[in-house]
C-alpha cells in the first residue's frame, strides 16, 4: 500500500508538471519547460519506437511466413540498411535542427524560417543528384553478389532500387519532422512515425498475404514512413505558421551554411553508419544471407532498450543547444549526468533479463535458429555500450562539440570494421558484436570521458564548462546567417 501511495504522488507530481505551462522568461522556468517538453516528446517517442519495434516483429513472422531463410535474410539486410543510407541528406536534417533549435533561442525567427526554407530546396536537389547517380550505376553492379543472396540472387537487383527509391524520396520529406524536433515538440513528430509504422505493417500484412515478393514486401515495409512524412510535410506547408517553408524564403547563403555545418553531421553519420550497421553487410557477405537472420533477430531484440534511451536522449539534443544559447550551463551539466545513470541503468538490466529467453524466442518464434551464447553476451554488452554512446552524442550534438566525434568515430569505424573480417570468420556470428563492442569502448567513450573529466567534474563552477565549450564547440551558424 506505500509502494502504491507513493507512486500515486509520483504521477501527481508528473501530470503536474506536464499540465504547468511554465515561464521562459527566468532560468527555473526554462528549466521547466524544457521538462516538460522532454516529457511529452518521450512519451510520443516510446509510443512511435514500440509501435516500430512489435511491427517489425510482426512482419518479420510475416515475410518468415511467406518466403524461405534467403528470401527472408535479404528482406531483414535491406530493411536494416535504411540506418546505413539515412546519412544520405549530407547532415543537412541535423545542421537543421541545431540551427533552428539555436535561433529559436535567441528569438531569432527569421534565420529559422530561412533555414526551413533552404532546407527543403538544397535537400530536393541532393535527391534528384543521387537518384540520377544510382540509375547510372544500377545495371552495372552485381547486386546479387555483393550482397551473397543465394537463391534470392534475382530479387536482390530491385530490391535495393526500392530501398533507394524509398530513401532519396524521403529526404525533402523529412524537413517538417526536423522543424518539430528543434521547436521541442517532438511528440508530433513521434504521432507521424507512429501512424508511418501501422500503415507500413497493415501493407505488409497484404503483401505477406498475396506471398508478394521481396521487392513488394520491402516496398510495403517502408512506404509507411514515406506517406507519413508526405503528409506532416503537406501539414507543414499548408499550415500559415512561423517556420512554413517557402521558396522566396530559401536564401544561397543559408544553404551553404547548412551544408556547411552538416558536413561535420555527414562525416560523423558516415563513420557510425559503417561502425553501427556494417555488422549484418560483413556476415552477409562472409557466412551468407541466411546467417543475418540468425544475427538480426536476437540483435532487435537487444537493441530495444538502447532505442529506449534514445527516445529519452533525442529530445535533449535541441533543449541542450537552446539552452547554451541562452547560457544556462548549469542546467546542461545537471540533465547530461542524469542522463548517463539513466542510460547505464535503462540497458543494463533488460539485457541480463534477455540473456536466458533470447535464444528460445529467436528459435521457436522467428524461426530464425538459435543463436550462439556469446553472441547474446556481445549484444548484451552492445546494448549498453550504445545507450551510453546515445546519451553522450546527444549532449555533444546539442552543445556543437563535432570535430572530436567525427574523429573517434572514423577511428572506431575502421577498427571496427577491420575487426568484424577478422573475427567473423574465427568465431562466427559473433565476431562482429565483439568487435563493435571493443572498438566503440576504446575508440569513444574512453577518450570522451578524458576529453570531458574537468568540465563536468562534481563542483567544477560554470566558468570552466564555459571556457571548454569555447574550445571544444563550433561556432554557430545562426550568427553568421543572420
Amino acid at each position: 500500500m506505500r509502494a502504491a501511495r507513493r507512486a500515486a504522488r509520483t504521477l501527481r507530481r508528473l501530470r503536474a508538471t506536464l499540465a504547468e505551462p511554465g515561464d521562459d522568461s527566468t532560468a527555473h522556468g526554462r528549466a521547466h519547460l524544457r521538462h516538460r517538453r522532454a516529457a511529452l516528446a518521450i512519451a510520443g517517442g516510446v509510443a512511435a519506437r514500440a509501435s516500430s519495434v512489435a511491427g517489425l516483429f510482426v512482419s518479420i513472422r510475416l515475410v518468415s511466413a511467406a518466403t524461405d531463410r534467403d528470401h527472408l535474410g535479404l528482406w531483414l539486410l535491406l530493411v536494416s540498411a535504411v540506418n546505413l543510407v539515412g546519412f544520405s541528406d549530407l547532415g543537412i536534417g541535423n545542421g537543421l535542427l541545431t540551427v533552428v533549435a539555436r535561433a529559436l533561442g535567441t528569438g531569432d525567427r527569421t534565420t529559422a524560417r530561412e533555414a526551413v526554407s533552404s532546407a527543403v530546396a538544397v535537400l530536393t536537389v541532393v535527391a534528384a543528384v543521387l537518384g540520377a547517380g544510382f540509375a547510372t550505376v544500377y545495371r552495372v553492379v552485381p547486386w546479387d553478389r555483393l550482397l551473397n543472396a543465394g537463391s534470392a540472387g534475382r530479387a536482390a537487383g530491385p530490391s535495393v532500387a526500392v530501398l533507394v527509391g524509398s530513401v532519396l524520396v524521403s529526404l525533402p520529406l523529412g524537413v517538417a519532422q526536423r522543424v518539430h524536433m528543434s521547436m521541442q515538440r517532438g511528440w508530433v513528430a513521434a504521432a507521424w512515425i507512429t501512424a508511418g509504422n501501422v500503415a507500413s505493417l497493415v501493407a505488409v500484412w497484404v503483401a505477406s498475404a498475396t506471398r508478394a515478393s521481396v521487392p513488394v514486401l520491402l516496398a510495403a515495409a517502408l512506404s509507411g514512413q514515406v506517406a507519413a512524412g508526405a503528409a506532416s510535410t503537406a501539414v507543414l506547408v499548408l499550415r500559415r505558421g512561423a517556420l512554413r517553408p517557402r521558396l522566396g524564403a530559401a536564401r544561397a547563403r543559408m544553404g551553404l551554411l547548412l551544408l556547411r555545418h552538416g558536413t561535420m553531421f555527414f562525416l560523423l553519420a558516415s563513420a557510425v553508419a559503417v561502425g553501427y550497421e556494417s555488422d549484418s553487410l560483413v556476415i552477409s557477405n562472409r557466412l551468407g544471407a541466411d546467417a543475418v537472420s540468425l544475427y538480426a533477430v536476437p540483435f532487435r531484440m537487444f537493441m530495444v532498450a538502447p532505442l529506449l534511451v534514445g527516445l529519452v536522449a533525442g529530445p535533449l539534443w535541441p533543449a541542450y543547444g537552446e539552452a547554451a544559447a541562452r547560457g544556462d550551463l548549469a542546467w546542461i551539466r545537471r540533465t547530461f549526468r542524469r542522463s548517463l545513470a539513466v542510460a547505464l541503468v535503462a540497458t543494463g538490466i533488460p539485457s541480463l533479463l534477455l540473456l536466458p529467453i533470447a535464444a528460445p524466442i529467436s528459435n521457436r518464434w522467428f524461426g530464425a535458429g538459435r543463436p550462439p551464447m556469446l553472441l547474446l553476451l556481445g549484444l548484451g554488452a552492445w546494448a549498453v555500450v550504445n545507450g551510453v554512446s546515445a546519451a553522450v552524442g546527444v549532449f555533444f550534438n546539442g552543445v556543437g562539440v563535432l570535430r572530436f566525434q567525427v574523429v573517434a568515430a572514423s577511428v572506431m569505424a575502421v577498427t571496427n570494421l577491420a575487426g568484424s573480417i577478422a573475427l567473423v570468420g574465427r568465431i562466427g556470428v559473433a565476431g562482429p558484436v565483439i568487435a563493435s563492442v571493443v572498438s566503440q569502448v576504446a575508440c569513444v567513450l574512453v577518450p570522451s570521458a578524458v576529453l570531458m573529466r574537468r568540465a563536468l567534474r562534481p563542483g567544477a563552477p560554470d566558468s570552466a564548462f564555459a571556457a571548454w565549450l569555447g574550445r571544444w564547440a563550433r561556432p554557430t551558424t545562426v550568427s553568421r546567417a543572420a
